[in-house]
């Protein structure tokens, strides 16, 4: 059980600054036996989100209900997902119910040189590559995205690369 008004981070609003500030007030959790739930509450605007997953043998469910609109008595969303491991292979994939709704699909393969690369698509038919690892302290990281619902060339290219050195990272 934790209180901490307005400090909880599932529930969130757009603050003056650009980012997200949390809105939560009040969460209840639990995990055990791979089982796990938790709610969270804006006490204020009576915004909820409530979490309940299973894991076992490689598989991922879960079962998102949020609704996180800032209005009494507005309408939640609900997310479904499913994960699946096997080997060096992940499978995800999650669809809410929003009346346009919104779905992500992604497959990872970990290469088992300490390199994983990803393929992922969404309900905008953005599909997008990428491949990322690390040798030491160096990480490196490129992607490249389709997004096949917008006009004209929106694709892009990603890459970045980070060093860290003890408690320092460039």
């Amino acid at each position: 059980l934790t209180y901490d008004t307005e400090d909880l981070g599932g529930l969130t609003a757009a603050g003056a600054d650009g980012e997200d500030d949390d809105k939560g007030d009040l969460k209840v959790s639990y995990s055990g036996g791979g089982i796990s739930a938790s709610y969270e509450s804006d006490t204020a605007t009576e915004d909820t989100d409530m979490n309940v997953g299973y894991t076992s043998n490689g598989l991922t469910l879960g079962l998102r209900t949020k609704d996180n609109d800032g209005a009494k008595g507005g309408k939640a969303v609900n997310t479904l997902s499913v994960g699946y491991v096997v080997g060096d292979l992940t499978l995800k994939y999650s669809q809410n119910d929003k009346s346009t709704q919104e779905y992500d699909v992604s497959l990872a393969y970990a290469l088992g040189t300490g390199a994983t690369v990803t393929l992922a698509s969404d309900e905008n038919e953005a599909h997008s590559v990428g491949i990322s690892g690390s040798v030491g302290a160096l990480a490196v990281t490129a992607r490249f995205e389709q997004d096949g619902k917008s006009a004209g060339d929106s694709s892009e290219n990603e890459v970045s690369v980070g060093y860290t050195l003890g408690d320092t990272s460039i």
